[in-house]
């Protein structure tokens, strides 16, 4: 059975909020609140860093290599994953990612939906984003299957 939790910034972090009925189901549930956030705050850094190297590519007019998306899509997985060993779920995921990240929510589904239907390892290191850009998941099943991207 999983948990919703929300987090709010707070300076550099953030602070999780349960529900009251959750509350009272946890034996411990500020130990739970300090374990989701400290997971949040850092999947929230790892993706910063990771958008840091998309606006650098960017910025210096140099390709945006599709594996830099997977990674991106990677980030929100291995959050969601993290969350779920403590039994937890974030309620709104793409609202809080798109406050904390100042993304767009569509950018964002397109990067899970990259890392969801294709192994990192099949995305040739050349590929740019803007191969998978449009119609992901078909582009993304097709290159898993060896079909070429049109």
């Amino acid at each position: 059975m999983s948990t919703f939790i929300s987090f709010k910034p707070q300076g550099v972090g953030f602070t999780g909020h349960l529900s009251l009925e959750a509350i009272d189901i946890w034996e411990n549930p500020e130990l739970l609140i300090k374990k989701a956030s400290k997971a949040y705050r850092e999947s929230i850094l790892k993706m910063r860093k990771i958008l840091t190297r998309i606006d650098k590519s960017r910025r210096e007019r140099k390709p945006l290599y599709a594996r830099i998306m997977w990674d991106m899509g990677s980030a929100v997985f291995e959050l969601r994953d993290k969350l779920a060993e403590i039994s937890l779920e974030i309620d709104g995921m793409y609202s809080h990612l798109e406050r904390d990240l100042g993304v767009r929510q569509k950018w964002l589904e397109k990067a899970i939906i990259l890392r969801r239907y294709i192994k990192r390892s099949l995305i040739p290191q050349n590929i740019t984003w803007s191969r998978f850009e449009h119609s992901t998941r078909k582009k993304a099943e097709g290159l898993a299957k060896g079909l070429p991207i049109e």
